[in-house]
């Protein structure tokens, strides 16, 4: 009897280990469950953030949409405040949705406890119209684990998944930059890490609203459009033409060369010293493209540069009696003597000197 009692032991042993295993096994799946469905949650919070913060988005670009040439002028805080906006840097919500800029179903509190904040940079040369806008949409705290130790990178890279790449965030490895896949911006110092952000330029702006990005205020290298300049332009290197150069009142030289020295650039064009013509640079030499009249004048022995009557008779080119730089006086006329009551008077015209 106990052999036969003993031999009936054996598989009740095993089917209770059996159970237990069973029973392990199955809280094992309860638990990665449990954790599957609370990750799941947490990916639909990150997507249902992004989907919020896109119409956030929206807003911040008809924004910079209305009223990019007032930014990019404004000289204080209030330069908008007849628009309704007290700090045109960082507009609030109310402020948006009264100017008829945000849904109005729209709430500013969002998914994870998140809000959102909309912040205007600007770059390059500010205030002025080449100045650059950038508009931020962020959350006014960090993407953390459920814990609040961390930042909570697998929430961080959902969000992202959900903006399709175009998202900013302000890493814990580099807490001064706000980086993205395809830029790298300064995050503000009162941005913890964690914070996440959408972009939205003055170019991107223009594009959104079925304008080509190269219409917009700024110039580009290429750029086929006519500036238009209102001002005087300083250039501190050579200009080329591809076409003709016009000149709607003058063409000023203002480095004068001489006659038969050399020069540097053939076909080149300069005033002559004195103002005496166009000297053409050719064969390494400058060349008169046109020599003014040299001009002439009397001188008599007696009264120098006036006649008989009392008349001026100096040079007109010179205003005396003397030829201008580069030419030389050749006598054509000679009358009376030096010992004579009126003098020697001489007549001379001014040639240009070889």
């Amino acid at each position: 009897m106990r052999r036969f009692a003993g031999g009936r032991a054996g598989p009740r042993g095993f089917v209770l280990i059996e159970l237990a295993l069973a029973g392990l096994i199955l809280a094992l799946l309860s638990v990665w469950a449990a954790h599957a469905w609370a990750q799941r949650v947490r990916d639909l919070q990150a997507q249902s953030l992004a989907v919020w913060m896109t119409v956030a988005h929206e807003a911040a670009r008809a924004y910079l949409r209305r009223h990019g040439p007032a930014l990019a002028l404004a000289d204080g805080p209030g330069a908008l405040a007849h628009e309704g906006f007290d700090d045109w840097s960082a507009p609030g919500w109310d402020e948006l949705r009264a100017a008829g800029l945000v849904p109005s179903g729209w709430l500013e509190a969002g998914p994870l406890g998140q809000s959102a904040g909309l912040r205007i940079l600007r770059s390059q040369v500010c205030p002025g119209p080449a100045c650059r806008l950038t508009a931020l949409v962020h959350t006014r705290g960090p993407l953390l684990t459920r814990n609040g130790r961390s930042v909570d990178e697998g929430l961080v890279a959902q969000w992202l998944m959900a903006v399709r790449g175009q998202g900013l965030v302000v890493w814990p490895h580099a807490p001064d930059a706000l980086a993205g896949a395809a830029r790298r911006l300064p995050a503000p110092e009162d941005w913890p890490p964690g914070t996440v952000a959408l972009a939205a330029d003055d170019t991107d702006v223009a594009a959104a609203a079925g304008a080509d990005p190269d219409l917009g205020p700024y110039l580009k290298v290429g750029d086929d459009r006519d500036p238009d300049f209102q001002g005087d332009a300083t250039v501190g290197g050579n200009i080329r033409s591809g076409a003709s150069l016009r000149a709607r009142d003058y063409l000023v030289l203002e480095r004068p060369g001489v006659e038969y020295e050399g020069c540097g650039e053939e076909g080149a064009l300069t005033i002559e010293r004195d103002y005496n013509g166009i000297l053409l640079c050719r064969q390494g030499r400058w060349r008169s493209a046109g020599r003014v009249d040299g001009g002439g004048f009397l001188s008599n022995s007696h009264r120098g540069c006036y006649d008989g009557t009392g008349a001026y008779r100096g040079n007109p080119a010179t205003g005396y009696c003397s030829c201008p730089f580069g030419y030389a006086p050749v006598m054509v006329s000679d009358a009376g003597t030096l010992a004579s009551a009126e003098g020697r008077t001489s007549g001379f015209i001014c040639m240009a000197a070889q």
